[in-house]
């Protein structure tokens, strides 16, 4: 027998658990005043956390690649619990992309980053820094393989803007965030930081793993002996992408664009990381967004890349084949991913 109920307009499948997590867990349901009737996510959590969400969504509202609140309901029983009611998303996460895929072309990963980067700065632009950008706060669309919508603003928080609608440079001392895609400032967060960079460094890990196939670190502090051999290297004077790849002994496959791109966020130094705008501006997002995708496989552990249509058509062009990452990398990300995101 099904479990429904109803909570307001909205009836909640209890039987149709969507995911669930630190924050909680997500049901199917339907809005019953829509016409026709419209099935949206329920979000069952804690009444302070999904009201501050609740709050944040309605701040950041109206972009496209930005989840879409569609109601909020507190229960008023004494310990009872709140539903956020939010748009479903019918193409799974991003991770899930990559995963199938191995890792994408430049010319596919191309349209990916650049949306997130339109949504991070609309949410900079209402004052509010999502502090937890990662593959998997991004879901996909079935329909559009170009769209995409940044999701889980539980940990957002709101920045001041100047009347120019500049941020404000205003410390935080709260070190949140999922430890695999956190700046390396966050891991020292009782000496304050600013939360706009913070977003640029997960972008920056984000960007590099749809172009490699794997994350670049664990955690971006000393005792991870990845991270600490490349802040060694970039004293030394060599790029982030080129210390990440000689790690494996490899050389760099980027285009010189796509290094200096994400060299620019992958910046230690939060003062000199690149900003958001900066992004926006690059030469490598400068390109019309394409819906070209890369094709992938798994063979036991070794990830077999193909060439898109068109480069079997017509010859292979730059930045359309995806380059295979190191050895292991494919294991890393299959098998503990979902672990090194999880928060601390």
């Amino acid at each position: 027998m099904s479990s429904r109920e109803q909570i307001g307009r909205f009836e909640v499948n209890l039987d149709r658990l969507l995911g669930s997590g630190g924050f909680g867990q997500v049901f199917r349901a339907v809005d019953q005043t829509a016409s026709p009737p419209l099935y949206v996510a329920a979000k069952r959590g804690r009444v302070a956390d999904l009201r501050r969400e609740a709050q944040i969504l309605e701040l950041v509202a109206g972009h496209p690649a930005i989840i879409e609140l569609h109601g909020f309901v507190e229960d008023p029983r004494p310990g009872g619990r709140a539903f956020l009611f939010l748009e479903i998303c019918s193409g799974g996460e991003l991770f899930d992309r990559l995963i199938d895929s191995g890792c994408l072309s430049e010319r596919a990963a191309r349209p990916f980053a650049r949306n997130i980067a339109e949504a991070l700065r609309h949410c900079l632009s209402r004052g509010i820094a999502h502090r937890d950008v990662k593959l998997e706060n991004v879901m996909l669309s079935a329909e559009d393989p170009s769209a995409l919508k940044l999701i889980d603003f539980g940990l957002a928080c709101q920045v001041p803007l100047a009347p120019d609608g500049s941020v404000e440079p205003v410390l935080l001392y709260d070190g949140v965030g999922s430890k695999s895609w956190m700046a390396p400032e966050l891991f020292f967060a009782s000496a304050g930081y600013h939360a706009p960079p913070v977003d640029c460094w997960a972008y920056g890990v984000l960007v590099f793993s749809l172009l490699s196939g794997f994350f670049p670190f664990d955690e971006a502090k000393a005792s991870d002996w990845r991270f600490a051999r490349l802040a060694q290297s970039v004293a030394n004077g060599v790029g982030p992408c080129d210390a990440i790849f000689r790690m494996y002994n490899r050389s760099c496959p980027f285009s010189p664009a796509a290094r200096e791109f994400c060299d620019a966020l992958l910046t230690i130094d939060a003062t000199a990381r690149a900003t958001i705008e900066q992004c926006l501006n690059h030469t490598w997002l400068t390109p019309p967004p394409s819906t070209a995708t890369a094709r992938g496989a798994y063979l036991d552990d070794d990830v077999v890349y193909r060439t898109a249509e068109r480069a079997l058509a017509a010859g292979e062009e730059e930045g359309l084949v995806a380059p295979p990452p190191p050895d292991g990398a494919p294991r890393l990300m299959r098998q503990t991913a979902r672990v090194l995101c999880a928060p601390p």
